[in-house]
């Protein structure tokens, strides 16, 4: 019940701010995705995606990079990062926790995972186990921007609300990895854990901190 009183406060707020609060456009130097590298570390692009008209109505994300990369050994992992240069009310991140069983998937499992930043030091990413008729998949995800990296969507709110109150900033983004699970849950997290060491490194010219 708690949980759900602070839900609703969170959405009342940030409802208002919105209203109420004119936030600017965020104008930080930043690169395109345009320009995301092809190769990563041991990984190299293998294809792009383009994001629907349909989906795009829904997302309406600013710039995004949406890729499969493939490692030497034939691993794939697929990377989305859909980026916001400014967040109103109707046009905000849309979590994965949500997207992805409205998508048809069903969560097997979900955990919070710490992993070592070079700047931020232990920064918390989810880890979620999900099924969509037989096959398996293991998506790892955060939310990056405004000098945090943080799992939780109802952090990211009242952050969001703080940043757009305190420092007229709205912008950031969400980072997504996956990758299809075999026999070895383990080795497919230790895979993305990989492909994630090589992207934290890159982010920053793209998510302004």
């Amino acid at each position: 019940m708690k949980r759900f009183w602070v839900v609703i406060v969170i959405l009342v707020l940030s409802t208002a701010l919105f209203h109420w609060v004119s936030v600017p456009e965020a104008s930080l130097p930043r690169r395109s995705f345009n320009t995301f590298p092809e190769n990563i570390g041991p990984w190299s692009a293998v294809h792009s995606q383009q994001i629907g008209q349909g989906s795009m109505d829904v997302l309406r994300v600013d710039d995004y990079a949406f890729r499969t990369y493939v490692n030497s050994s034939g691993k794939t992992v697929v990377l989305y990062v859909g980026y916001y240069r400014r967040q109103t009310e109707g046009k905000l991140i849309h979590s994965p926790r949500q997207c992805l069983p409205g998508s048809g998937y069903t969560l097997n499992s979900h955990a919070v995972k710490f992993l070592s930043h070079k700047k931020y030091g232990q920064v918390p990413v989810n880890v979620n186990l999900m099924q969509k008729g037989r096959d398996v998949e293991l998506y790892i995800w955060w939310y990056q921007g405004r000098d945090r990296i943080y799992a939780d969507e109802y952090l990211n709110r009242i952050y969001l609300i703080a940043d757009a109150l305190f420092h007229h900033r709205s912008d950031g983004a969400l980072v997504r990895v996956h990758t299809s699970v075999g026999a070895d849950t383990d080795e497919s997290q230790r895979i993305l854990l990989e492909f994630v060491e090589y992207l934290f490194s890159l982010l920053p010219d793209y998510i302004p901190e």
